[in-house]
This record gives structure tokens, C-alpha cells and sequence, in this order.
């Protein structure tokens, strides 16, 4: 399981979304496809950890499954979202800590 920080956890909402970045009702992508503007925050499921996003045209909530940065995986949601909260220009290019 992965370690969300308090202040991300929300309850599991909305519809799983396997476009990630599109909203399925309206059509709206997000610049660049980064949710992270969008985000409500991340949701512990019985399918795993969920990136939680709601549309800002017509509301409505969404999911897909949060991988941490890896290898595979250019975007850590939860850094760039804690970035993002605190105002920190440069939250794009924010990636969490290896925990020692």
C-alpha cells in the first residue's frame, strides 16, 4: 500500500477513467494533460490508489490508478499536487523523496 499523506486522502469518487486525462462527459483535457491542477486528491480503493479529479467545465469526478515515479512513470501526482497547494512555481517538476 502506499503511503498517502493526510492531507491527499479523499474518498474514492466519481467514475474510473482509463483516458486519465480526458472527461468522458464534456471532452475537456487539461493543458499539457497534467490533472494536477484539477486534483481533489488520492483514494484508497479495493483496485488500489486512486488519483481523484474533478472536471472543471462540468464537475464531474473522476479516477484512474496512481503509480508513484518510477522507471515507467514520469509524474508523481502526490509531490506535484503537494507542490501545487503551496503555490510553488516550479510544481510541475516536483518529485517526492525516496523514504530511507
Amino acid at each position: 500500500m502506499i503511503d498517502i499523506p493526510l492531507s491527499l486522502r479523499v474518498p474514492p469518487q466519481g467514475r474510473y477513467n482509463r483516458g486519465i486525462y480526458t472527461c468522458y462527459e464534456c471532452g475537456f483535457e487539461p493543458p499539457h494533460y497534467n490533472v494536477v491542477p484539477c486534483m481533489l486528491g488520492l483514494a484508497e480503493t479495493p483496485a488500489g490508489t486512486m488519483v481523484v479529479w474533478e472536471c472543471p467545465r462540468c464537475g464531474q469526478k473522476w479516477m484512474f490508478h496512481y503509480r508513484a515515479q518510477n522507471a515507467r512513470e514520469a509524474h508523481d501526482y502526490a509531490a506535484q499536487l503537494l507542490a501545487y497547494r503551496r503555490g510553488d512555481p516550479d510544481w510541475i517538476a516536483a518529485q517526492r523523496k525516496n523514504k530511507e
